[in-house]
């Protein structure tokens, strides 16, 4: 032992992941001169082909001829490769379109698709009764219940259930083996488990302890029915005493159906057992492919590490899989093709060229290979295309705001994703307002490009983390600061440097004259709006964002990618809304005295869910004054915030600010607000659709296997409680199956909304829009939309009761009480209605 232990150590010593990628590297440049050797000398003829014809190119400027090779036939044998040579090749090419339409060519096409499904119907017809026997024995036995299963379990209920004497330790064994179950089970179980068990006891106490048992497990309804009314009436009496099954037991013989029960009962609820083949393979079989798997992981990051042996792997198995050969006589044909516009070597030579690299290539390497790697380079580019459809929904869905004003309003029903519309355009609308930032910000840096704007920065950056700036009006303080220090003694570092004598001073775009010193306090206020990085969103409901500002140093940029983003560092990155407090938005009285968040606000996105139910109509804000002492709606004057919004957001003619809202109906909000509000009505939305091309492969088998599976689940759920190996694989089969569709379902699934808009003035037509919604953006955790449930969870609190303790009818019929019950104002008042004080009742009410 302590040989084989030192041969071990010394073994882990010496193995290394260098030494590994070194061997095989080795085997791979021996293969390249064995087996692969006819990829070698079409590398090598390639090669050739290149030089030739690059020296062709450069040669016929100067009128020198030079024997190109790329036209002559490889110096392979083609006829090891190819069914036939080039002359009967060129042949078959040029007669190809002729006997495609040829009726003999036809007939005999036709046959051989019926010879070949009578050929696959014969070997169906041949295996298909063996396969449906299978199916079924497979089927029954997996949705047979427990019994039987456990060997040791059913010997033990035969000898509780027999009257012979336990004679040996083994039996005993067997029926002390079943008593962990029952310890853990109710106390009635429990008891009548004994009672079972007791061999001294009499009969009719059995027949008791198994309608017990009975009742307590899964079984025949109207069998537990039966059991219920005679379990509860014993219970009143003395415990097991009273024969209760005597009407449906014979006096001295168990009932055949009785003692399957007992055989369920006892074996069917062991819950979350395991058999020994789970078992073996969750405690051998994972555990080693997890090692595996984690050895692979490790030798692949090791393998691109260490880019002195993974670029020349590389390029050696390119080279044996003959595909440099396919690229390098591309290239070649290229440059003899750009001087010589030989079309007529393109369908001769280079065709057979072709057609003997990819046989090579193909041969060289195993079917299931090219097929994988087949899948991955068509899934990847379907992704590609994917996203890409994506960002273009995107796009359209930006240009849909960008047409509406700036306060916009989503109405619909209940359940139209009227909210979910309006988080999506908050989130595209604070990437807008960045994204038009950053377009101004570098319009201005070029109305002045030798101004040192990077000094700037840094300045308004240091002021941003004192709190020198931390609003527009700050920015435009700060900037007439040092404008005023600049005009005292024009001192230029009071410009950052920037020298007025050499360069311009003003600028001239032939509408107006503009200083440095205003372009400079436009360029500060929209860096500030820029950088800043907290959420640019403000609202009654949580929103979360995941844009993230990039940068090294020097001018920052936002990353605002929607779709690309990996789930697993969200998180990490996310920012949430800030909390709307409605005083910050009211120029009249506010809820909270001398509030310091009153008039704040000057831009960013603003959002209102359930606006109607905050602001209300005129019929229910009749009864309210507008000169009363507390604020109300009517002496807020939020209108007049909402109507100068733009004043105060708006920098170099631009208003940086939106205002979104949501309501079931536009007339739930008072005229005065609703005519600032463009009304955009949901009126239809239909179901995700995959945009992603060419998943409709995988689309068909999820929809052809899932259902089917998940109903084998459910059947499995129902019928044993275990955990055997099939039924392992099957439900982490299914479940795989679906997280793969739902993965991309969830990824690229696009549902499309029909809108109305119109002005909140209702006087001209209605204009109808497709506005295309994309899962990934508006459900990735972007919000909740039980936005309200913690607000009345204190209140579901202080009652202790649910729907389960809810009274219930008696009959088809209610009663009167059961009306009482209901508390209802329409049964009020027909009580009050249709009974009088003496109980008679009073029609002249009614």
């Amino acid at each position: 032992m302590k040989i084989i232990h030192r041969i071990k150590n010394k073994f882990k010593k010496l193995f290394s992941y260098e030494l590994l990628l070194t061997v095989f590297f080795a085997l791979s440049c021996s293969l390249t001169f064995t087996y692969y050797k006819a990829s070698l000398m079409r590398f090598i003829d390639g090669i050739k082909d290149f030089l030739t014809s690059v020296a062709y190119y450069f040669c016929r400027f100067v009128d020198i001829e030079i024997d190109v090779t790329v036209t002559k036939l490889p110096s392979l044998d083609v006829l090891d490769y190819l069914p036939y040579d080039f002359d009967e090749l060129f042949r078959r090419l040029c007669d190809m379109w002729k006997y495609v339409f040829d009726g003999y060519c036809f007939r005999l096409y036709v046959f051989n698709i019926a010879n070949t499904l009578n050929n696959v119907l014969l070997v169906f017809m041949l295996f298909a009764p063996f396969a449906v026997c299978m199916f079924v024995i497979g089927k029954n036995a997996l949705l047979s219940p427990n019994f039987g299963k456990y060997k040791k379990q059913k010997k033990a209920i035969k000898y509780l259930l027999s009257n012979k004497k336990i004679k040996s330790k083994k039996q005993q064994k067997y029926i002390d083996y079943i008593h962990g179950f029952f310890k853990n089970e109710k106390r009635d179980n429990w008891e009548a488990f004994k009672i079972l068990i007791d061999k001294n006891t009499t009969y009719p106490e059995k027949r008791t302890a198994i309608s017990i048992l009975l009742y307590e497990s899964p079984g025949d309804y109207e069998l537990k029915k039966k059991v219920k009314k005679d379990i509860f009436a014993e219970r009143k009496g003395k415990l097991f005493k009273v024969p209760i099954l005597r009407r449906f037991v014979a006096k001295r013989q168990l009932n055949k159906k009785i003692k399957a029960y007992i055989y369920i009962i006892c074996l069917q609820n062991i819950h979350g057992k395991k058999t020994e083949n789970l078992q073996r393979f969750e405690n051998k079989v994972i555990p080693l492919f997890d090692k595996i798997q984690a050895r692979c992981k490790n030798l692949f990051a090791s393998f691109k590490n260490r880019k002195i042996l993974f670029y020349p792997i590389v390029i050696v198995w390119l080279l044996n899989l003959n595909i440099l050969s396919v690229v390098i006589e591309a290239l070649a044909y290229y440059f003899y093709f750009a001087m010589s516009q030989d079309i007529f070597n393109l369908i001769s030579v280079q065709l057979c060229k072709l057609i003997l690299d990819l046989v090579i290539m193909f041969t060289f390497a195993p079917f299931l290979f090219w097929l994988c790697v087949a899948y991955v380079i068509v899934h990847k580019i379907r992704k590609y295309i994917g996203f890409a459809v994506l960002d273009i929904t995107e796009s359209n869905f930006r240009s849909f705001l960008k047409s509406q004003p700036i306060c916009t309003m989503f109405c619909g029903l209940m359940g139209s994703k009227k909210t979910t519309l309006m988080t999506g355009a908050a989130i595209s609308a604070e990437i807008m307002l960045r994204d038009k930032a950053l377009e101004l910000l570098l319009e201005s840096d070029m109305k002045f490009p030798n101004f040192p704007w990077i000094k700037l920065e840094d300045s308004i950056k240091k002021a941003m983390k004192s709190h020198k700036i931390y609003s527009l009006t700050s920015c435009r303080d700060f900037v007439k600061e040092r404008k005023r220090l600049f005009e005292q003694d024009y001192n230029i570092g009071f410009l950052w440097g920037y020298d007025t004598d050499k360069y311009s001073y003003t600028y001239n775009d032939e509408l107006d004259i503009r200083t440095v010193w205003d372009v400079i306090e436009d360029y500060t206020q929209l860096y500030f709006i820029y950088v800043i990085e907290s959420s640019l969103l403000v609202s009654n409901y949580s929103i979360r964002v995941d844009n993230v500002l990039e940068h090294v140093g020097n001018f920052p940029l936002w990353n605002s990618e929607l779709f690309r983003r990996n789930p697993e560092m969200v998180q990490a990155v996310s920012r949430h809304a800030h909390i709307l407090d409605y005083d910050v938005l009211r120029l009249g009285k506010t809820m909270i005295e001398n509030n310091p968040h009153r008039g704040s606000f000057e831009f960013g996105v603003v959002v209102f869910s359930e606006l109607g139910k905050e602001r209300l109509n005129q019929l229910i804000l009749k009864e309210l004054k507008r000169m009363g002492v507390e604020c109300n709606q009517k002496n807020d004057l939020f209108s007049y915030w909402l109507k100068m919004i733009r004043h105060k957001s708006t920098v170099c003619n631009f208003p940086f600010v939106r205002v979104f809202g949501d309501e079931q109906r536009p007339t739930s909000l008072e005229a005065d607000i609703r005519e600032l509000f463009h009304v955009v009505h949901i009126r239809k939305s239909s179901d995700c659709k995959i945009i992603m091309p060419g998943f409709f492969v995988e689309e068909y088998i999820h929809d052809l296997i899932y259902p089917r599976l998940l109903n084998l689940c459910k059947q499995l759920r129902y019928s044993r409680g275990d955990s055997s190996l099939a039924t392992f694989a099957i439900h982490n089969l299914t479940a795989a199956l679906h997280r793969y569709y739902m993965r991309v379902y969830n990824l690229f699934g696009v549902s499309e909304v029909i809108c109305e808009v119109e002005p909140g003035t209702q006087d001209s037509e209605p204009v109808t829009y497709t506005i295309h919604l994309s899962s990934k953006k508006v459900y990735s955790r972007r919000f909740s939309t039980d936005c309200y449930v913690l607000f009345f969870e204190d209140l579901m609190r202080l009652s202790f009761v649910g729907l389960n303790d809810y009274p219930e009818y008696g009959d088809v019929k209610a009663t009167a009480e059961e009306f009482h019950q209901q508390h209802s104002f329409f049964v009020t008042d027909m009580e009050q209605v249709t009974v009088t004080p003496s109980g008679e009742t009073d029609i002249s009410q009614a």
